[in-house]
């Protein structure tokens, strides 16, 4: 059913939990929203917090985990599909692995069978760059000097994005096969 806990898994999975949850966040989205503003800059600086804590704990796993073989999760509902690949390899840092991945050879995505191509890569990449404008929107609020702290704040928020994207797709280019 899915409910049960295994080694991966911290909270409990399942339709109801997932439901569960969102709730939760959303009724959470709505308390900052009926507080104001105010409370909505604090809210913003706990997200920033608890999304560096999670990219630290991405970039220490990458040199903490040792090299494996994962189960990827069935794509058919029987679970058989001896077509597409049912494991990916973590190697770890390896030469063979970054020179696999260096070159754009798109291939069939094992859970839709649909051919992968530069646009679909870019629109997953692009989502997570359109924050820094939401967030840049949001600046000068409080700023002494709106007119220098925007441009400022927006620079280095997509600078700082920048670098981020560089390096996980670095070490996943260099750690993970296709």
């Amino acid at each position: 059913d899915g409910a049960a806990l295994s080694a991966h898994h911290v909270l409990p999975s399942g339709y109801w939990y997932s439901l569960l949850y969102a709730t939760g966040i959303a009724l959470l989205c709505l308390l900052v929203c009926l507080v104001g503003a105010h409370i909505y800059a604090k809210a913003t600086f706990l997200i920033f917090l608890v999304v560096m804590f999670v990219l630290g704990t991405i970039f220490v796993s990458f040199f903490a985990v040792h090299p494996r073989t994962i189960t990827l999760p069935s794509p058919s509902p029987n679970g058989t599909d001896p077509a597409f690949p049912t494991t990916a390899n973590f190697t770890g840092f390896k030469l063979n692995t970054l020179l696999g991945n260096l070159w754009a050879g798109y291939s069939l995505d094992y859970t839709t069978k649909t051919m992968m191509t530069f646009a679909t890569v870019f629109a997953v990449m692009f989502n997570g760059c359109t924050g820094i404008m939401a967030g840049s929107n949001m600046s000068g609020v409080e700023a002494e000097e709106p007119r220098d702290a925007i441009p400022r704040g927006t620079i280095t928020a997509v600078i700082f994005t920048f670098i981020i994207y560089i390096l996980l797709c670095v070490l996943v280019a260099c750690s993970c096969d296709r």
